[in-house]
């Protein structure tokens, strides 16, 4: 993108990549193609690389295989960092490209036809599980910590590192015991909360 903006049609289980590239001319336009996959399939979007820090494209993942909508959900790439890797509620989406001033190129979107999830949830879309820990009938004892846990709130530092992390997460300790730890029973560290720039995730 921009220079190939036709739709994409994905066979079932088959994976397509959308690359952003630089572009010399400054554009404020808006460019929009289509992602489709069969029905009882859905696109699932993996962020493979970011747009840069200095970089003025911006990328729009719109939920609904049909333009006009305004009741279906927007996730910006550029923004929304933790609600990738995603799958859409439905078997398509709308792609929105511009590029700006300095369009530097180099974002990556990795789009897979996946099998729909079940909706066995009442009145909610059911996109996929929560990534879940489960730590069973287990003693952590005599330990500095007794269960540590850092999540980068940034998903790119200033040197190009990435931190990878999911916007919802949940960590299960049944029957367990945490005790005679040196320091704290359970630690959770975020450094580089960037809250003006990115969402942040939830741990529970």
């Amino acid at each position: 993108m921009p220079q190939n903006s036709e739709d994409i049609v994905l066979k079932n289980e088959e994976s397509k990549y959308v690359i952003t590239s630089r572009v010399a001319l400054p554009s404020l336009e808006r460019r929009q193609f289509h992602v489709r996959c069969t029905p009882g399939y859905v696109v699932g979007m993996q962020l493979l690389n970011p747009v840069h820090n200095r970089s003025t494209e911006q990328l729009w993942v719109h939920d609904s295989h049909t333009t006009g909508r305004q009741d279906v959900e927007v996730w910006s790439v550029r923004r929304d960092l933790t609600m990738f890797p995603i799958s859409s509620s439905s078997y398509g989406v709308i792609i929105e490209y511009s590029g700006g001033a300095n369009a530097l190129g180099g974002a990556v979107l990795l789009l897979s036809a996946i099998v729909a999830p079940a909706q066995n949830v009442p009145n909610r879309v059911v996109r996929a599980k929560v990534p879940t820990l489960e730590v069973l009938h287990t003693k952590i004892k005599h330990n500095r910590k007794g269960v540590t846990a850092r999540y980068y709130n940034r998903y790119l530092n200033d040197v190009g590192d990435h931190y990878l992390r999911k916007a919802n997460e949940t960590i299960k300790i049944i029957n367990s015991e945490i005790s005679h730890n040196l320091e704290e029973a359970v630690f959770v560290y975020a450094p580089y909360w960037d809250v003006h720039s990115s969402n942040i995730s939830e741990v529970s």
